[in-house]
């Protein structure tokens, strides 16, 4: 193998790791996100309550501030 040969494979290398560090970012971010969802506690609090029912949660940020559409674009790229 020559010199040439091992530098293209550890570009390949490095921007693969490069691809795998970004998406498992936006993929923990998603699950953390999904988490708080599913951890939200009915207490009957009307105030408690508003906020899901407002959509003022965690995963109505996701959806509108771009993370969705970044974790989504990851996941594509990634796919080809």
């Amino acid at each position: 193998m020559t010199d040439a040969e091992i530098a293209a494979l550890i570009a390949r290398l490095e921007a693969a790791e490069a691809r795998a560090e970004r998406l498992e970012a936006e993929l923990s971010d998603a699950i953390n996100v999904i988490e708080d969802y599913l951890n939200y506690e009915h207490s009957g609090d009307p105030w408690e309550e508003d906020r899901r029912a407002m959509r003022e949660m965690a995963i109505d940020d996701y959806g509108r501030d771009g993370r969705l559409a970044r974790a989504r674009a990851a996941l594509a790229a990634e796919r080809g």
